[in-house]
């Protein structure tokens, strides 16, 4: 109260070190005008007698001297402060109350959640086929082995991509009715492959790298981008120019498994290995017009 006139206190350091806040270093002038301003406050709140003046019209200073004045003063001040503290308090009271109130709730609602099944998320990752192989690598976690299937390298109908079929289908209502899809062979002749190829049905694998959420494969490259990780390097292989079936493109593992017992010359889906035709890029050199295209498949 009274900021307008807070002045009044204030001078050189205090005795009891509050820098000077104690109006002892008041003269008397000083603290007659303090307590006359208090006088006042006190007479507008229906209180007249708390600082010691009476409505008689004398000096609010009455036959109080200087330390009974003062000592009037600091007790209207200090309870003040004390109300003030035990406002703080109550308020202080009510948030560790609501703290507590919090921390039950929370305690209750962990044990209900021990009760409960775990929960697994999975938070990004990535999924990959790695054709020709029947395992995964560099972290990769296999979803499933399979074998590779298209339509028909002679018929003009069906679809123009190879799958990966699971080794253990599950079926639901059939009738008969629909087209084919057809074993996958590699057409490799003599071959560049460790092993010899030719005719033999491919293998694949689906596999899930849980801590890499993108999938890149770049045709006539063997090595990945900075900070990419390398799954498998290979061919790039897909359909022959001049028959019926065009074929997407894929990278097959450079170092291929084959389906044991399916080695016959069945003719269903098949991979070639793929060239770049200079005379159309136009990029030879650095492009090779005879050389089979690498290829690399990577996850970031």
């Amino acid at each position: 109260m009274f900021t307008e006139d807070l002045s009044l206190l204030r001078g050189p350091p205090g005795r009891d070190g509050r820098d000077g806040r104690d109006g002892r270093d008041c003269d008397t002038d000083e603290l007659e005008k303090l307590v006359a301003i208090m006088f006042n406050e006190s007479r507008k709140s229906g209180d007249t007698s708390s600082v010691g003046g009476t409505t008689t019209g004398r000096s609010p200073l009455g036959s109080y001297d200087t330390d009974d004045l003062l000592q009037s003063f600091n007790e209207s001040i200090g309870f003040a402060l004390l109300r003030k503290m035990q406002t703080t308090l109550a308020k202080l009271e009510g948030i560790e109350e609501e703290l507590d109130s919090h921390q039950s709730t929370s305690l209750k609602d962990d044990d209900d959640a021990d009760d409960s099944q775990p929960i697994t998320t999975v938070i990004g990752g990535s999924t990959y086929v790695r054709w020709g192989r029947t395992t995964c690598g560099n972290n990769s976690q296999l979803l499933y082995e399979g074998f590779v299937i298209g339509s028909n390298h002679a018929h003009e109908g069906g679809a123009s991509n190879y799958q990966c079929l699971p080794l253990k289908p599950e079926y639901s209502t059939y009738s008969g009715i629909g087209s084919w899809v057809y074993g996958a062979e590699y057409e490799t002749g003599s071959s560049m492959f460790p092993n010899a190829m030719h005719d033999h049905n491919v293998p694949c694998a689906r596999c899930f790298a849980p801590t890499r959420s993108a999938t890149l494969m770049i045709p006539a490259k063997r090595t990945c981008p900075p900070s990419w990780t390398k799954e498998y390097e290979g061919y790039l292989m897909a359909g022959y120019y001049t028959q019926n079936r065009a074929y997407a493109f894929e990278c097959m593992d450079a170092e291929p498994e084959a389906i044991a017992g399916r080695s016959g010359n069945e003719n269903g889906a098949l991979f070639y290995f793929q060239k770049a035709s200079c005379s159309s890029t136009g990029h030879c050199p650095p492009y090779i017009e005879s050389a089979e295209l690498t290829c690399v498949v990577c996850t970031k």
